[in-house]
């Protein structure tokens, strides 16, 4: 085994044992409130984009617009988010956040905050700086990169630097793909 191999196996190790414990208490949404991740996915796209169609929410959460629907039906029901035609076209109906669904969000943006100096105290100054700077380099990597892009650098198993291909887990060369991760040094 590699030496570069070793380390991707320890980070994927605690990468993954942190996501479990993340999930968990995203899971649990607001514990105050009866409202799930989903539900508060929608109030953190509202809060941060404005007010959006469903097709937009859909793209964002990941979902059918049948399910989007679904959570944004119960939303509405609950007060959280409201549902309005648009001033410019009449046609297009639009998500904004409610005053509950305002006052939910902010709760636990003031609660991930708590959490998250929390475990900052945990480390020196000089570790959160490294932390930081290291989420905001992988950040703007992973943000400049198209969904498919993303998924064919999931799905490549290894790279071939004298040949300049990545080989999937089906064998399929990805020049493409390994042209624009040497572009962004990843």
């Amino acid at each position: 085994m590699t030496k570069s191999t070793q380390k991707a196996k320890d980070l994927m190790k605690y990468m993954d044992q942190m996501f479990i414990r993340m999930s968990r208490l995203i899971d649990r949404g607001a514990p105050d409130e009866d409202i799930n991740r989903n539900e508060m996915k929608v109030l953190h796209l509202l809060s941060e984009n404005g007010p959006s169609t469903m097709g937009q929410i859909a793209i964002q959460l990941g979902l059918a617009l049948s399910s989007t629907t679904t959570v944004a039906d119960k939303m509405v029901e609950q007060k959280l988010i409201t549902r309005y035609r648009s001033e410019e076209d009449r046609r297009v109906v639009l998500l904004g956040l409610a005053p509950g669904g305002s006052r939910i969000f902010e709760n636990a943006q003031k609660n991930r905050l708590k959490f998250t100096s929390a475990l900052l105290d945990q480390l020196s100054p000089e570790d959160q700086d490294t932390l930081i700077a290291l989420h905001r380099k992988i950040t703007e990597r992973f943000s400049s990169m198209t969904d498919t892009e993303l998924g064919d650098l999931y799905n490549a198993r290894s790279t071939s630097p004298e040949k300049g291909t990545v080989k999937s887990k089906k064998g399929t060369n990805r020049r493409k793909l390994t042209s624009k991760l040497k572009e962004r040094e990843i």
